[in-house]
């Protein structure tokens, strides 16, 4: 399904949730290699910088 949207003329965010471990990040790496799509990642596990 991932795949099937990254390939749609329109360009939408993606969103790829669940539990910590499973593979997201390989399986989104893997499947915009293949298709040869333009990523931004952002991981809601790094800190976030805060102040000057």
């Amino acid at each position: 399904m991932l795949a099937e949207r990254l390939a749609e003329p329109r360009r939408f965010v993606q969103v790829v949730a669940g539990p910590r471990q499973v593979g997201k990040s390989t399986l989104v790496q893997q499947v915009t290699a293949e298709l040869g799509v333009p990523v931004r990642y952002a991981s809601a596990d790094e800190p976030t910088l805060r102040g000057p």
